[in-house]
This record gives structure tokens, sequence and C-alpha cells, in this order.
């Protein structure tokens, strides 16, 4: 009826201009705050794929498995992963996804003095105004630690993580609190 479809327009009015640095973002395995078993594993091989096979097209993900939709929606239409003169690479994305990376970007530049949990980084790009679900933020990590490397460094209870390997981003995913972050 009108009544409900006024209120709708109205409330998507309201989370337009509160979310408004909010990418589109089509993947309902991965837009989400809690994770299916399925979709978690499917994000887990992603990780492992970025962390392994980023100068490869497709991060050498054969076939359409669920990672490779998720592959598709956020890292290749988002910008993230891309190839320049015959060379795959995690670059800072263009067009929607660029307000999310500069908020990285600021915030990276706020370690430079001291270490950040990677917690607060998660936190800041889930409020407003952003409003990224908890999903795909972990691989938003991976891609700023691939896209800054050499020049962000990664902890975990204190101590400097040198290799970033898909156990390491396990261990993000169950324990977030205990990791940190420092430009340098």
């Amino acid at each position: 009826d009108r009544t409900s479809r006024e209120f709708l327009h109205w409330l998507s009015e309201i989370c337009t201009s509160v979310f408004k640095s909010a990418p589109t973002f089509k993947n309902e395995l991965l837009n989400r705050q809690q994770l299916s078993a399925a979709a978690a594993a499917g994000r887990r091989n992603l990780l492992e794929c970025l962390l392994e096979k980023h100068q490869t097209a497709r991060l050498g993900i054969e076939g359409f498995p669920p990672e490779y939709s998720m592959y598709e929606s956020l890292l290749h239409e988002g910008g993230f992963h891309i190839e320049r003169q015959g060379q795959w690479q995690v670059i800072p994305p263009r067009g929607e996804w660029a307000a999310v990376w500069k908020a990285v970007e600021e915030f990276l530049e706020g370690t430079e003095r001291e270490r950040k949990p990677v917690s607060q980084l998660f936190s800041m790009l889930q409020d407003a105004p952003f409003g990224i679900k908890e999903g795909p933020l972990p691989i938003l990590l991976c891609c700023g630690l691939l896209a800054k490397k050499g020049s962000v460094a990664l902890y975990e209870n204190g101590v400097f993580v040198p290799d970033l390997r898909i156990e390491v981003f396990e261990r993000i995913l169950r324990a977030t609190g205990i990791f940190e972050i420092q430009e340098h």
C-alpha cells in the first residue's frame, strides 16, 4: 500500500544520507555480518588465493566456486585487482571504493607514531559513512596490506608478523583484537 511504500522510501533516504560513502557491493555470500559455513570457507579460500596468487589472473581460481563470485564482485569489479602492463596487481581502487580506501590510508597514516588495533580499523569501516558488513573486512585488510607491502607492518600480540600467510588471517578471523598495524 502507499503508506508502506512511502515509509520505505523515507527510510531509504535516511540510510543513503547516513551511509553516503557506502560502496555498492552485490554478493549475498560475503555482504553479511555473520557468514554461513560455506561462505566462510569461500572467504578463507579467497584470502588464501589473494595471499598466494595475487599476481595471477582471477587469483588462480579455476571454475566458479563461491570464492570466485566473491572475487568478481569485490576485488575485480571493485577495482582492487587489475592487470597493468601484463601484470596482475592489488592496487588502491577507484570509483565507489575510493572513499573507503582513502579512509583506510588515513587510518594507516595515523599509525606512524604508534600501532593501532586492526579491530579499530574494522569498526571505522563498519560505522557511518561506510556501513561495511563484517564479511568483506578481512579481504579489505588483506588488500591494504598487499598494496602497501613494505610500508605497513602487522603485529600479533605485539610481535611483528614477517609473512602474510593464510594461517595469520585465520587467526585474525578468530581474534581480531590481538592484531595491530603500523605504517612506517
